[in-house]
């Protein structure tokens, strides 16, 4: 089962943190689950609406193998949605951070989490991976 979280199709433009005009990256309501709206795997996926600062993630259904972050790039986003995903993890699971060393705010929020957790970054990808201990 895979559980996403994104703002909801109604979304009136508030969120928890004020994010900078150049950090935001809304992609608008249409997209929001269409790579699998209306697919075999619909049923395999549980979409979750909200803003990932406000939600409450022991609700959504961990804990998880896997978390990948890839929401808003501000470092106070990137910041709670890696304590979040961190206290929904699998003893053995693993966080996923996008933009890793192409965006500045997820950079420096990932790069304080890895004095806590080991964390390696991809070469050649945009990707960062962390795990507990």
């Amino acid at each position: 089962m895979i559980t996403t979280v994104d703002l909801p199709p109604n979304w009136t433009g508030a969120l928890t943190y004020h994010v900078p005009d150049v950090l935001d990256n809304f992609t608008g309501p249409a997209s929001a689950a269409a790579q699998f709206r209306d697919t075999a795997y619909a049923t395999k996926i549980r979409q979750v609406y909200g803003d990932s600062a406000a939600i409450d993630w022991t609700g959504l259904g961990g804990p998880f193998d896997l978390i990948f972050i890839d929401g808003s790039h501000y470092y106070d986003y990137v910041k709670s949605d890696t304590r979040n995903a961190f206290g929904c993890l699998a003893g053995d699971g693993c966080v996923v951070w996008h933009d890793y060393g192409m965006i500045e705010d997820v950079s420096r929020a990932v790069d304080e989490v890895a004095s806590t957790v080991s964390v390696v970054a991809i070469r050649g990808t945009r990707l960062a991976v962390g795990r507990p201990g």
